[in-house]
């Protein structure tokens, strides 16, 4: 499914295809809008269905994103597996290390704990680990229910440092602090 270029251009501009993305007094952008746009670009928002999670990487999206503290640094900058070439950082990247699902004897159940790697991306170290304190601060120990999903808890396994310095733009340095959390929830069997 192609992006819609329209509905792009109006995020951008500070509008939606269902209505005006109006920013709070505090001059950020709630984070019903912030999920309104960053359905847009990802395909899964229409007029007549607004944001539902039905996977747990539309849930983990939208604990971060919901986060007040988090929300504010990044806005919809949460993408998967990769920050794009010239998006601006701050931002978060997160990816699935492993997939594990809970079986009984005669039958899959719907308990899974996969590992999802969670990346704070920054210009400075101390940019990184400001975002990375407001993730560990959404993330470890949450639980709740987002959409379909119900996450049972989130917690905190590893966390550590890299560095990326893109080899076509000299100068630019990318700090980013990895975090891996096991993620117990209950998934939608088919």
């Amino acid at each position: 499914m192609a992006i819609d270029t329209k509905a792009k251009r109006l995020s951008v501009a500070g509008l939606s295809p269902i209505g005006p993305i109006m920013p709070e007094a505090d001059g950020t952008i709630s984070a019903v809008d912030r999920r309104v746009v960053a359905g847009i670009y990802s395909g899964t928002t229409t007029e007549e269905s607004p944001p539902t999670a039905t996977t747990i990487e539309e849930a983990l999206y939208a604990t971060l994103a919901d986060d007040g503290t988090v929300g504010g640094l990044v806005s919809t900058r949460i993408y998967p597996l990769r920050i794009p070439q010239l998006a601006v950082v701050p931002a978060i990247t997160y990816e699935q290390l492993s997939g594990w699902r809970e079986h009984t004897m005669t039958a899959r159940i719907a308990m899974a704990s996969p590992t999802f790697r969670v990346t704070a991306w920054a210009m400075t170290y101390s940019g990184c680990n400001t975002l990375a304190d407001a993730i560990r601060a959404a993330l470890n120990t949450a639980s709740g229910t987002e959409g379909l999903i119900t996450v049972q808890v989130m917690f905190l396994i590893n966390e550590t440092d890299v560095i990326v310095q893109p080899p076509q733009i000299r100068g630019l340095r990318r700090y980013g602090r990895q975090q891996d959390y096991k993620i117990w929830f209950n998934e939608i069997l088919n």
